[in-house]
């Protein structure tokens, strides 16, 4: 497990290094003022993107439910050049599971009560394949993706929320019974 995860975050940063073109592809203008601007090859960008943060990698691209390349090439069109994104973390409530060319990140052994029950020892390729496809797709149109790989409040369980219990790594999802740790304070238990 531990060798693929490394694979997996190094894989990452090089697409991510890959997806500039020079060290200095990011600055920022007026630095230190209130009027401070995040630059990408010297042209400004929205410091918050509007794309579907986990819908980008939930399907492949051509996917008839989300075109992501339409999505991108709308950014583009309207100068938008920066958008916060994440790998998915749980199967629901961010895509349809059952959408045209719908990807999970890890391999799915079998399906329970209507949802996923994946391996956490085995990455999805076809998943990581899209994912590095969609970060191509993003450097061509001169989008900057920043890709937040854990988000806690998918990892919590209280009363607005139910990401926990849909979350990958929670018992239920999973065949590989990792120990899971107590709620934090004041966080209901799983």
């Amino acid at each position: 497990m531990r060798k693929g995860v490394c694979l997996v975050i190094f894989s990452i940063s090089a697409l991510l290094c890959s997806a500039t073109s020079s060290p200095s592809a990011l600055t920022i203008a007026n630095e230190g003022t209130p009027n401070a601007t995040l630059l990408y090859n010297g042209k400004p960008m929205l410091k918050v993107g509007p794309l579907p943060e986990v819908a980008v990698f939930a399907v492949g691209l051509g996917s008839a439910s989300f075109d992501v390349e339409e999505w991108l090439d709308w950014m583009a069109r309207h100068d938008m050049g920066y958008g916060r994104v994440y790998a998915e973390s749980g199967y629901d409530p961010w895509h349809a599971l059952d959408s045209d060319k719908r990807l999970f990140p890890f391999d799915v052994v079998r399906w329970e009560k209507g949802h996923p029950v994946v391996d956490l020892t085995r990455f999805n390729k076809a998943y990581w394949d899209n994912f590095a496809k969609v970060v191509q797709e993003c450097a061509k149109r001169g989008i900057v993706l920043h890709i937040q790989l854990y988000q806690r409040v998918f990892f919590e369980l209280n009363s607005n929320t139910n990401f926990w219990k849909q979350n990958y790594f929670h018992p239920d999802n999973n065949v590989n019974a990792y120990p899971v740790l107590p709620p934090a304070r004041g966080l209901e238990k799983a």
